[in-house]
């Protein structure tokens, strides 16, 4: 199960492809002694692809009740005994006929053990996560240190996470980012530019960027920012580009304080 559900096709398809091998190989619940090699493939493949289309459809669900705010953990929790309940029953009755009557456990039994292996990838999903970012977070360039200079504004992969997605002609100083759905508009000295993520894994990406979340849709960096504009009762982050973006009053007296506030001005141009 994934946390942060935005793979592309191509992954799942390899994530599928493996995970069916490896079951396949093991065989459980009575179906490596039942059934031969060939066999044991294929309906391992189509019980694992219907369990990819069962959590895909969940978390589709479950983000139209829970905001983008929401921690990935909190997906996690909700969708993996729904999960288990929903894909118990059917797996129970399907693997119990395949294996005929060599089935080794009872639906509660097999319910566990579904726990157990969907908690288990969690588990190894956000060690993985937090593994690479270390990584590439702490990456260290072996040139000497007049190359390491010029090096360093070039290669994307020793900044943070988020610079892996964007395009070349828009990698830049990070300015800003602001949610919409599950897309997020990531602002740059050179450009902008769409992705296809959410906007609290967007926050998690940009971790090494001094800046401040100012909205539960926006995120501006402390390079980008030059005061906060006050609107009668609305607040406003005022960039270097000219552009503004919304504070909400959660944020307000923060950024107010970390920007400073100053008298609105007709120079500031909305975000849409």
């Amino acid at each position: 199960m994934k946390g942060r559900w935005n793979y592309s096709l191509p992954t799942l398809i390899v994530i599928w492809a493996g995970t069916t091998a490896l079951i396949t190989l093991m065989g459980p619940f009575g179906t490596f002694p039942s059934i031969t090699s060939e066999k044991r493939f294929l309906f391992w493949a189509s019980v694992i692809g219907l369990s990819i289309v069962l959590v895909s459809i969940l978390r589709k669900m479950l983000d139209h009740f829970l905001s983008e705010e929401t921690h990935p953990m909190v997906h996690d929790a909700i969708v993996a005994p729904v999960f288990t309940l929903l894909y118990t029953p059917p797996l129970y009755f399907i693997t119990d006929s395949v294996a005929r009557g060599q089935q080794p456990f009872n639906m509660i039994q097999q319910g566990l053990i579904v726990l157990a292996v969907s908690l288990s990838l969690i588990a190894a999903r956000e060690i993985f996560m937090k593994t690479i970012h270390g990584t590439r977070r702490n990456l260290a360039p072996v040139e000497d240190k007049a190359a390491s200079t010029a090096n360093k504004a070039e290669d994307a992969s020793s900044r943070p996470m988020i610079y892996q997605r964007l395009p070349g002609d828009v990698v830049g100083d990070l300015m800003a980012i602001s949610g919409s759905d599950h897309t997020v508009r990531v602002l740059t000295d050179c450009g902008s530019t769409s992705i296809r993520l959410r906007f609290s894994d967007a926050l998690r990406e940009v971790e090494g960027v001094s800046g401040l979340r100012v909205h539960r849709s926006h995120w501006v960096a402390d390079a980008a920012a030059t005061h906060v504009r006050r609107d009668g009762y609305r607040h406003f982050v005022v960039l270097r580009s000219g552009d503004e973006l919304p504070v909400s009053r959660t944020y307000a007296d923060a950024a107010s304080e970390r920007w400073g506030l100053k008298p609105a001005t007709n120079e500031a141009r909305a975000i849409e």
